[in-house]
């Protein structure tokens, strides 16, 4: 887990959370399906940044 949370990720693992908590509030809150969408998509690249730099350390 400490390789996932590295310095070098510190803004893509925020970027994350941030898509993380969007996709909640935009499905219960607003109910935009589109918009939850979106950001699904956002937090997928994000997490594949992050495995994809923690491989490239290893």
């Amino acid at each position: 887990m400490k390789k996932y949370l590295s310095e070098r990720n510190a803004l893509t693992v925020v970027a994350s959370i941030f898509c993380l908590v969007m996709i909640i509030i935009s499905l219960l809150v607003r109910q935009s399906v589109w918009e939850a969408v979106a950001f699904a998509l956002a937090f997928s690249f994000s997490i594949e940044v992050i495995c994809h730099r923690a491989k490239e350390n290893r």
